[in-house]
């Protein structure tokens, strides 16, 4: 009796996962413990061990979305019953292709002398996901293919086949080898799926829902840049190396015990005030197909930890984030969220945030930069910090932002009132 391997449920709030790359191919041999395949949900990726031993075989290939708890792949106990398993190739109900799918990207085409079958007139085109990828990309019309793969469906070698014998099929634009979109050459396609689709999805979302208000200043860096400083010479003593960023969660952890309030959640119809103070940092990762993912670990009970602290916790987090392995554990119970584009700038860029739900508070800081200011009645030349905060004016009133960004600044230009 075959094993059966299903979508995982990897947090209460997931409903499912798209199969990112397959590790092994249709009919590999696989021990108990071996990994299989890596998935990607709306918060992080995550690789699937065989629970058992036997023969692989592919329900649902690579791109494809499918429910949680769906069998995505069985293990036979042998070649006899993963030959019969082969002959059954369907997809789960509820998954991205309500199709009939034929595993182009693991399985070997065997038979390449294949009869077409012509798709009835007006009928649904029936093609594999990498069919349907490469006529977009080759610019051919898959409407008017005939399929050779099971079932009549459109596979691979079907659009191959157009692209270079029939270019009655080929729509020509103007000489480009490539996907043209009204009238325009596309460099990239992303699909705005798993991680890319969560983020999209939960920015709307809140902007939807709350009443989102931004405030910007500015911060004088000149004493945590001597404090940063000092702190970089005893790097090897400390054991890491100190950032902005792990200053400025510092900074905030400690501004919000002045401003409790902003430390905040509106649920349902109730304002929780959270006694944990819990940073969301928002960390960039670039994805499979090499565009930016934002990602938020989460530093938890800041407030409680020293500066060497967070910086350790903080190193650790990205470093995992970076590598794609953080947990969905490592990204819920933030309270406030901070995001640092200083490292991606060469010039001074203010901006406004989007609340991070259900979050009430989100900092953003730019690029350190000298400026002219007057100070004690003289025009000098100081290190300005851009700050911004949005806000969500449903749980907190302007007062006590304006109260915490004044403390966060009261303790960046005078970084010994900490110890005091």
């Amino acid at each position: 009796m075959a094993l059966e391997i299903i979508m995982p449920k990897l947090a209460m709030a997931m409903s499912q996962g798209t199969i990112l790359s397959w590790f092994l191919s249709q009919g590999d041999y696989v021990t108990k413990g071996q990994i299989l395949l890596e998935i990607e949900t709306e918060k992080v990726n995550y690789e699937v061990e065989a629970d058992g031993s036997g023969y692989l075989h592919i329900v649902v290939p690579n791109g494809e979305t499918v429910p949680v708890e769906h069998v995505i792949a069985m293990l036979a106990e042998n070649e006899e019953d993963l030959a019969s398993l082969a002959s059954q190739i369907t997809a789960p109900a509820g998954s991205s292709s309500a199709t009939v799918l034929e595993t182009e990207e693991v399985v070997e085409e065997k038979d390449s002398a294949l009869q077409p079958l012509t798709p009835p007139k007006g009928g649904r085109v029936i093609a594999s996901p990498l069919a349907r990828r490469l006529a977009q990309q080759y610019g051919v019309d898959i409407s008017s293919l005939a399929g050779t793969g099971s079932r009549g469906q459109i596979v691979k070698r079907d659009v191959e086949k157009a692209r270079t014998a029939k270019p009655a099929n080929v729509l020509a634009v103007a000489a480009f080898d490539g996907e043209v979109v009204n009238g325009i050459r596309v460099a990239q396609t992303i699909p705005l799926a798993g991680i890319r689709k969560a983020i999209a999805d939960h920015m709307q979302q809140s902007l939807a829902v709350s009443a989102q208000v931004s405030n910007m200043g500015e911060v004088d860096m000149t004493e945590l840049i001597r404090l940063r400083k000092a702190l970089l010479k005893q790097e090897e003593s400390l054991g890491v190396r100190v950032t902005y960023t792990d200053i400025m969660v510092y900074l905030m952890s400690r501004a919000l015990r002045y401003e409790p309030s902003l430390n905040a959640s509106v649920i349902g119809e109730e304002i929780k005030v959270w006694k944990d103070v819990n940073v969301s940092v928002a960390v960039a990762v670039q994805g499979s197909g090499g565009e930016l993912n934002l990602m938020v670990p989460v530093i938890r009970n800041a407030d409680q930890m020293s500066l060497v602290e967070i910086s350790k916790c903080a190193r650790d987090l990205i470093l995992r984030g970076r590598e794609g392995k953080l947990t969905t554990a490592d990204m819920e119970g933030g309270t406030v969220t901070l995001t640092n584009v200083g490292g991606f700038l060469n010039g001074p860029l203010t901006g406004t945030p989007i609340l991070n739900q259900p979050q009430s508070l989100i900092v953003g800081i730019g690029a350190i930069l000298d400026q002219p200011r007057v100070i004690n009645g003289e025009i000098m030349v100081r290190p300005i910090m851009d700050f911004s905060m949005t806000y969500d004016h449903r749980a907190v009133e302007g007062v006590p932002v304006a109260r915490f960004y004044s403390k966060v600044r009261e303790l960046a230009e005078n970084p010994g009132l900490l110890i005091a």
